[in-house]
C-alpha cells in the first residue's frame, strides 16, 4: 500500500526558503527587468559609490536586514556615511525617509543609540572604542573606574582612549568630588542619553533655586 506524503504546510514551505530569498525578493522589486545574480548584488555593495543609481535602487528597496547580510554589518558600518548623501537627497521626502531610517540602523549598530549622528570620525573608530562609546552612551556620567570594571580592561588603557576620545570632541569628561576623592565623569557629547540627563539636571537645577528663593522671600 502507498503511503500518501502531506502536502507541506504555509510555515513548512517558509522554514524551507532559502536564506537569501528576502534579498532576491527585494532585487526583483527593484529591477522589473529581473532579478540580479548575488555576485551583482555583491559587487555593487563593495564599491557602492561606483554604482550610484543601482545602488539607489537596492537601498531603497531592501530590508534592512537583508542590507546588512549583503553588505555586512562592518561594511555598512564603514560606507554607510560617505555613501548616504551621494545616494540619497535629504530633500526628497521618499529619499529623507528612507535616510533617517538607514540612519537610525547605522546608529544603533555602532553606538546603540538610534538618533545618534552618522560620521566617518565613528565609523573610523576601532572595535574597542566603539564598544567604550557604545557603554558610555548607554550610562552617561559613567566614571572611568566604572567603564574600566564592565569593559574588563585595563585602566590606563580606557583612560587613554578617553583622553583620544575626548580630543576628537566625541566625548567629554566632568570632574567631581566625592567624599574627598576627585573622580572623572565619562559622557557621549550626542547621545540621546546624555542630553536627557543633562536636560534632567538644569531641570533639577532650576527647580532648587526656585525652592531657595522662596524660602528666602
Amino acid at each position: 500500500m502507498r503511503h500518501q506524503h502531506a502536502e507541506p504546510t504555509p510555515q513548512q514551505g517558509q522554514e524551507k526558503r532559502p536564506r537569501n530569498a528576502e534579498r532576491g525578493m527585494a532585487t526583483r522589486c527593484a529591477f522589473w527587468s529581473g532579478n540580479l545574480k548575488d555576485r551583482d548584488v555583491c559587487a555593487i555593495f563593495a564599491h557602492p559609490e561606483k554604482h550610484i543609481k543601482m545602488a539607489k535602487a537596492l537601498l531603497a528597496a531592501m530590508p534592512v536586514s537583508a542590507i546588512l547580510q549583503g553588505m555586512g554589518e562592518k561594511g555598512f558600518v564603514a560606507k554607510w556615511p560617505n555613501i548616504r548623501t551621494l545616494i540619497f537627497d535629504a530633500r526628497e521626502r521618499e529619499d529623507a525617509r528612507r535616510l533617517r531610517l538607514l540612519d537610525a540602523a547605522w546608529s544603533v549598530l555602532v553606538v546603540g543609540d538610534s538618533q545618534y549622528p552618522v560620521t566617518d570620525k565613528t565609523a573610523g573608530l576601532s572595535k574597542c572604542r566603539k564598544n567604550l562609546l557604545k557603554v558610555i552612551a548607554e550610562s552617561p556620567g559613567v566614571s572611568i573606574y566604572q567603564l574600566a570594571k564592565q569593559t574588563q580592561r585595563q585602566y590606563s588603557r580606557v583612560h587613554k582612549d578617553i583622553a583620544l576620545l575626548v580630543k576628537e570632541g566625541i566625548l567629554e569628561v566632568v570632574k567631581n568630588k566625592s567624599e574627598g576623592r576627585q573622580i572623572s565623569n565619562v559622557s557621549a557629547v550626542e547621545s540621546t542619553n546624555t542630553k536627557l540627563a543633562k536636560a534632567i539636571a538644569q531641570k533639577k537645577e532650576a527647580a532648587l533655586m526656585i525652592s531657595g528663593a522662596i524660602r528666602s522671600y
